[in-house]
């Protein structure tokens, strides 16, 4: 019976899809750019992974906030709409959408946490550490554009929240005046009113205690308690999840004072009503949220009408929708930026130490957990060198125990570093990636990119204004062929082979001129040592008043020379392209 039953009730919502949609897609795109805008997710492409642009970022043809929107866009896609309810009075397994008490589809908690779903949080971590650990740019780009839409998508989850229709198990079959008052507002002036000042949950929901369907603390962001409860208790506090706010606040068009206790009759001002336009409004005065239109008193068509289904006389228009969009619409906002917040919280500080310098091949860091108020814990850690090329190279993957204390790791890329003089191949950025536990999820992904400090002797060497480091192979000469040009003037450009004292060891003047490129060899003297040592080349201008002095190329006749790193003050000599 209960098979027939669920065919059925499955038969006649599908003939009905096109009205079971949450708000309409141009409302969820709004809801996005607003949520990606008043988060920290800019601040943290800019600081964390050196991202210039920011969320304005073009990855794979889109800008990171285009791509958020597309997500949210799409999360609506075929039959995925049926899991974009929750009843927050139900345990979770039976909070979703519940037609003749036959459930279809899961709670929007439970499938955004859904390994088994594309778009879930597991495989926005998976495909977040992928993206920050693959090696070529396009493959990165690709990774970051799904990242993005992916995140989309679960924001998605908390605005369907933010419409009573979705929390109050209502299938709105015919449509739902809430998000069609959404959809006639959006990209308006009242629009914008209505959602200038976001208002973000308590974080301290995210540290209640973890139901195991849906382990993850953002499932808080959408029902703080996960019980089953005979009725809901009202607040107007932000120490909730975006269901149980919208459920016991506010009302949708099938649930007018019934089916569940809180809003009640006794909720509102049945004595002083509001009349405007010759229709009289009641505002609530008690149970949680207070001091907007709950309900209107509906025409007597309307009053005949609501009466035989059980709704006591009253409707909800669009007045009384306005004011339920001042309140619902700046927590969709609000809610949706703390998830992207939450996914984007982890930080780690990185310190090179200049003086104890690493092989050809590795690369020394000191590392430790810098978020705030969550320990970290065991987890994987790479490095990852990118060069001006946009490639990368990834260093050997290790465990580490990642606590708030520094401790040194050694990075291990497998060959040098700097093979050849090619200014593509010398290293722009510096990235470190640990995936493992933190705060109460066991597969967060920290990520932190600096500027690599690889030739940190060059930089600031007195008497010197450009530099070269390398590693010198024992038993070997050192040779480097320099050629350079002026630009406007003529000069003299002084390059040589120095120690880590900076003392020249080969010291050469040669001339250049605009029209004339000159070249000059110079050779660190052939290492005595049995392993690798630093050996430095630098470059100071002689030039003519108003003159300039570009290296064009850099190369070497000789092995005798491994790992060759720009510094940054030579970095500026190389002619312009």
């Amino acid at each position: 019976m209960i098979k027939i039953l669920s065919s059925i009730v499955g038969i006649l919502i599908v003939l009905q899809i096109p009205t079971l949609h949450s708000f309409e897609v141009p409302t969820h795109r709004a809801l996005s750019d607003l949520a990606t805008r008043s988060s920290n997710l800019d601040d943290f492409l800019k600081s964390q992974l050196l991202l210039p642009g920011g969320i304005n970022e073009s990855v794979a043809g889109r800008r990171v906030f285009e791509w958020v929107q597309e997500g949210s866009d799409r999360e609506d896609d075929g039959f995925r709409f049926f899991n974009h309810f929750h009843n927050p009075l139900r345990a979770w397994s039976q909070a979703g959408l519940r037609p003749l008490g036959v459930q279809l589809g899961s709670s929007s908690i439970l499938w955004g946490q859904n390994a088994s779903q594309e778009f879930g949080w597991q495989n926005a971590r998976s495909v977040y550490f992928e993206a920050l650990t693959s090696q070529t740019k396009q493959v990165r780009d690709e990774k970051f554009a799904a990242i993005a839409e992916t995140l989309g998508q679960l924001i998605h989850l908390p605005q369907d929240a933010a419409v009573p229709a979705h929390t109050r198990n209502d299938q709105h079959l015919a449509y739902d005046g809430f998000e069609r008052f959404a959809l006639s507002v959006t990209g308006t002036p009242l629009f914008d009113q209505l959602t200038q000042n976001p208002v973000r949950f308590d974080p301290s929901i995210l540290n209640f205690t973890q139901n195991p369907l849906a382990p993850v603390p953002i499932a808080r962001i959408i029902d703080a308690t996960d019980p089953e409860q005979a009725q809901a208790t009202p607040s107007a506090g932000t120490n909730q999840g975006m269901a149980e706010y919208s459920n016991a606040n506010f009302l949708s068009g099938d649930t007018i004072f019934k089916d569940f206790a809180f809003p009640r009759l006794e909720s509102i001002d049945l004595n002083s009503p509001l009349t405007l336009n010759n229709r009289r409004y009641f505002t609530k005065i008690t149970d949680g949220e207070t001091n907007y239109f709950l309900v209107a008193e509906g025409t007597f068509t309307e009053r005949l009408l609501s009466l035989v289904s059980g709704d006591k006389g009253f409707v909800l228009d669009s007045q009384v929708y306005q004011d339920y969009a001042s309140l619902l619409l700046p927590r969709a906002v609000g809610y949706s930026a703390g998830l992207l917040d939450y996914f984007f919280r982890g930080r780690m500080e990185l310190l090179q130490d200049a003086d104890t310098p690493a092989g050809p091949t590795e690369v020394r860091l000191k590392v430790r957990n810098s978020t705030p108020n969550e320990n970290a814990g065991v987890g994987e850690i790479v490095g990852l060198i990118e060069f001006f090329s946009g490639d990368r190279r990834a260093s050997a993957s290790q465990m580490i125990n990642l606590t708030s204390d520094f401790q040194e790791i050694i990075f291990d890329f497998g060959s040098s570093l700097l093979n050849d003089f090619d200014l593509s191949r010398f290293p722009k950025f510096l990235s470190v990636v640990y995936k493992g536990h933190l705060g109460m999820e066991d597969q967060a992904v920290i990520a932190k990119t600096i500027k690599p400090r690889l030739a940190s002797l060059c930089d600031g060497r007195r008497g010197f204004t450009g530099c070269l480091e390398g590693w010198q192979v024992p038993s070997l000469a050192a040779t480097l062929i320099i050629e350079a040009r002026g630009l406007n003037n003529t000069g003299e450009l002084r390059a040589c082979a120095a120690n880590e004292d900076a003392e020249c060891l080969d010291d050469q003047i040669f001339p250049v001129s605009f029209t004339t490129p000159s070249s000059v060899s110079i050779t660190a003297p052939t290492s005595t040592e049995s392993t690798a040592v630093r050996s430095f080349f630098f470059l100071d201008t002689i030039a003519d008043s108003g003159g300039f002095v570009c290296v064009f190329n850099v190369t070497s006749p000789s092995p005798g020379v491994e790992g060759l790193d720009v510094g940054v003050g030579f970095r500026s000599w190389f002619c312009p392209q």
